[in-house]
């Protein structure tokens, strides 16, 4: 079984803090890499529309090609936000999504597009509910449930204080040694220093803490910024259990760790801009069974708990 992750060559070791690049302006046309990516050069920044483009194909039927993350294999985070994207299409604007709960079921063919069929399970008066099959030749890769709900006033608000760590200005670019250039081109991400988070807080507790946000402004609807958190909240969740073996990832070499996506889900609190810096800070507290449960919140600068992230993985380790 392929992974959809890229835990071997994903990311590199946690870097010490250095001067950062400032944020690039918006491009008039999408570039489009000439020959292979050096891992070393950072490719223009592309928009985030580009990796949920969808081509209808019936009703309530797209078809979409998701990019690389492990070799030969698509990323995960891909073809989630690309069926939430098809869900989005058959819901009224109105009505932002607020949760969604998926399984992956085969690794993604990059070179196969993935047809997407969304199915109306129910429209209420505050609430929609919509399932997606995604599917290649092979058979079914992803099903998707996403929940839509209308707005209502506040009421009751209760959330748990944002971590206390410094801003992402000044940290070094975490996917600089990404094989993917997609991932490179859409996504800032940036490692919180480890010794602002200690790595095994609680016996058997392992943290990543990561600030992240698209490179380019993404358009003012809530479904853009849902799917782009979709994608990002699948860069860094699961891996995050890997942390008991070694620190993050080595640059070359691979991981002696076998990681491959289970399920996902995700869960929208408030109205979130993802093209703005958000927090996400993540822990895994259980691994069993050949098995990893990885969760995670996403803060915004001022504070604010925006969105929760939950995802299990298998976990083939070396033996102790």
């Amino acid at each position: 079984m392929t992974s959809v992750h890229d835990p071997g060559s994903a990311l590199p070791p946690l870097p010490r803090p250095t001067a950062g690049p400032s944020r690039p302006a918006a491009p008039t046309a999408s570039p489009v890499p000439a020959g292979p990516a050096d891992p070393g050069r950072r490719p223009p920044p592309a928009p985030f529309a580009d990796q949920v483009r969808l081509e209808a194909d019936g009703e309530d039927q797209y078809l979409g090609l998701c990019h690389e993350g492990r070799k030969g294999a698509g990323f995960g985070g891909s073809v989630l936000a690309q069926a939430l994207a098809a869900a989005c299409r058959t819901v009224p604007g109105q009505r932002p999504v607020h949760s969604l709960h998926a399984y992956f079921l085969r690794p993604v063919s990059c070179e196969e597009k993935v047809a997407y069929r969304a199915l109306r399970m129910r429209d209420g008066r505050s609430y929609s509910l919509r399932q997606v099959l995604a599917r290649q030749s092979a058979g079914e890769v992803l099903s998707l449930h996403a929940s839509f709900k209308s707005p209502e006033p506040d009421g009751h608000r209760s959330q748990v204080q944002a971590p206390g760590v410094s801003g992402p200005e000044g940290l070094p670019d975490a996917l600089a040694g990404h094989r993917s250039p997609a991932l490179r081109e859409v996504l800032d991400l940036r490692y919180v220093p480890e010794e602002e988070v200690q790595v095994g807080g609680r016996e058997g507790e392992f943290t990543l803490y990561t600030w992240s946000r698209t490179r380019l402004p993404l358009p003012p609807e809530s479904a853009a910024h849902a799917c782009a958190l979709a994608y990002l909240s699948d860069v860094t969740l699961a891996p995050t259990a890997t942390r008991a073996f070694h620190r993050v990832f080595p640059r070359s070499g691979g991981s002696p760790v076998r990681l491959v996506s289970l399920d996902h889900a995700l869960w929208f609190h408030r109205p979130v801009r993802a093209d703005a810096w958000l927090l996400f800070a993540q822990r895994s507290r259980i691994a069993a069974d050949g098995r990893a449960l990885c969760q995670g919140e996403f803060f915004t600068r001022n504070g604010e708990l925006v969105a929760t992230a939950a995802q299990e993985a298998l976990l083939r380790a070396p033996a102790d």
